[in-house]
């Protein structure tokens, strides 16, 4: 099968999208498929109006071809160049995110071949009254015309799903919706021993301490206040607690200042940003992943992460978190903050079995599985 993946965001950078795109790119290409990786990169003023290309082949069936973006003004160089790199008709496209979408749709009476979408979320596009996003640019529009006009839709969770056919008005939408959940790379999350893990990575906590572990953007809606007065209470309550954190972002130097003003510093440790390589390391080594994000997450692919590197998690029950996490068996969705002081005093926690958490089930084979059902249907 000849295979375009037409993505925004590749290789990952901040969100889900970008992870998933590299996911599908690497299944496809290893089951002997040809995938073009259709994406683009942070120009110059010459090489947007020069059209330089950038191409690389990973390996006899992986290429990526990068079209030029000047200033994140990709919404005019992506759909202008697209047609250069995107020379012969393949069996399937597939749109990874709303930014190819919209490259899509502006060469529609020009790309004559089936396309599937892949949602990730709540397309702002549809509940947004911008003028110039919807009005000038025809977001919203272009979004829904690829939805009538695809082979199939896919969304991440029942969460998504769920929300597109309530919101898109699509005429029998549902009934070309699939949900294939991401799946989490099982090489590269997986628990380490204590012996294995170079020193460059180990932490070290108080004797005794339970170690709570957060990873994700540096953003308040993240709830990291939420978590810095649940570690305070436990503080104050006499129990060994320590937080570390790792990611950057535009909420870090508040946070920090609230820390030390708190007098919390000694209990709260900024790794800063770890290459994703190396996150099983931390994981490996802690008693806890939590994260209670007011976001409506779609579907929080980190919490898989440390599962897969027998973690417990637990999440705020918004969005698509209860799609990831079993709740009392391999983590707990809670309602309100308040509920996990109940949990971690009555070591609900310790109850767990992380080896019912099955790395099958999340694992790139299931992905290609839930894929070529999908293509073939």
């Amino acid at each position: 099968m000849n295979f375009d993946l037409i993505t925004l965001e590749y290789p990952p950078r901040i969100g889900g999208a970008g992870c998933v795109a590299q996911d599908i790119a690497n299944v496809m290409s290893k089951n002997g498929h040809h995938v073009c990786v259709v994406t683009v990169y942070d120009s110059s003023f010459v090489e947007l109006i020069t059209g330089v290309v950038k191409c690389e082949s990973i390996n006899s069936h992986l290429k990526i071809k990068k079209i030029p973006v000047w200033k994140k003004k990709w919404f005019i160089s992506f759909p202008f160049y697209l047609l250069k790199v995107k020379t012969k008709r393949n069996d399937i496209t597939l749109i990874n995110d709303f930014g190819a979408g919209y490259a899509v749709y502006m060469n529609r009476h020009k790309i004559n071949e089936p396309y599937y979408m892949y949602v990730h979320g709540k397309e702002q596009c549809i509940l947004s009254d911008s003028i110039v996003k919807n009005g000038f640019f025809k977001f919203k529009k272009s979004f829904l015309f690829n939805l009538v006009n695809s082979s199939g839709v896919i969304c991440v969770s029942s969460f998504i799903s769920k929300w597109l056919c309530s919101e898109s008005s699509v005429k029998d939408i549902e009934n070309r919706v699939d949900i294939i959940p991401n799946i989490v790379d099982v090489k590269l999350f997986e628990f380490v021993d204590k012996e294995l893990i170079p020193s460059e990575f180990m932490i070290t906590p108080p004797i005794g301490a339970f170690k709570f572990i957060t990873v994700c953007r540096f953003v308040k809606m993240k709830g990291f206040d939420d978590k810095l007065e649940i570690l305070s209470s436990l503080i104050d309550r006499g129990y060994n607690v320590i937080w570390y954190i790792a990611g950057d972002g535009e909420y870090k130097n508040d946070f920090i200042n609230k820390v030390n003003r708190l007098g919390l510093s000694s209990y709260v440790v900024f790794l800063g940003r770890i290459d994703r390589g190396n996150l099983k390391y931390y994981y490996s080594q802690c008693d806890l992943f939590w994260l209670l994000s007011c976001y409506e997450e779609a579907y929080p692919l980190v919490y898989h992460e440390a599962q897969a590197c027998l973690l417990p998690v637990i999440g705020l029950n918004k969005g698509g978190v209860s799609e990831v996490i079993n709740n009392k068996i391999d983590g707990f969705v809670i309602n309100s903050k308040y509920e996990f002081i109940d949990i971690f005093e009555n070591k609900e926690i310790e109850s767990l079995d992380m080896s019912l958490w099955k790395k099958s089930e999340h694992s790139p084979d299931m992905l290609y599985e839930n894929l070529m059902n999908k293509f073939q249907k």
